[in-house]
């Protein structure tokens, strides 16, 4: 009751004020951790996009707006995990992937879907091409390493040990 209270509240605020203030985005922000509570993932998702979009890259209110983003965007994408739905997982994992290629997290979940869908070979030769066309990339470095640790055998685990390690020395 609390929730729905609070939630009408949220929506008032919104609908009621079109002006960009901090308490919109208060408003906004808070509306959307309670839909993804709710798991209503692709709503709360949209109302970060919304914030995002409404403001400069340097804004604080974006920064927390984007952290919001990527964070829940990640637990949706673990939670279908866990629930045995792999290609939407791994279409929540892709989207992050597109949204900014530099989230570690994104893609070790769209790996780890790849690995369990019976996919990691062609996922491997994808993060293979990219490290190609950028050998010291720290974080192409480190997705083909994750991949070779899913083909389960020595040589493949060797050469994932020395990739992740050479991520490490070049991200530190």
């Amino acid at each position: 009751a609390e929730l729905d209270q609070a939630k009408a509240a949220y929506e008032n605020v919104l609908e009621t004020y079109s002006v960009l203030t901090t308490q919109t985005a208060a408003a906004r922000l808070s509306l959307a951790e309670i839909l993804f509570r709710e798991e209503r993932f692709r709503e709360a998702i949209e109302l970060y996009e919304k914030e995002i979009s409404l403001r400069d890259s340097n804004d604080r209110i974006y920064q927390l707006a984007r952290q919001g983003y990527i964070r829940k965007n990640v637990a949706a994408g673990e939670f279908l995990f866990r629930l045995g739905e792999i290609p939407s997982a791994q279409s929540r994992f892709k989207e992050l992937i597109d949204y900014d290629d530099r989230i570690i997290e994104a893609h070790r979940g769209y790996i780890k879907c790849a690995a369990v869908s019976g996919k990691i070979k062609s996922v491997l030769e994808t993060y293979r091409k990219k490290l190609k066309s950028a050998s010291d990339d720290p974080v192409w470095l480190y997705c083909n390493g994750l991949c070779l640790t899913y083909l389960n055998d020595y040589d493949s685990a060797n050469e994932a040990r020395k990739l992740i390690e050479k991520s490490i020395r070049y991200n530190s």
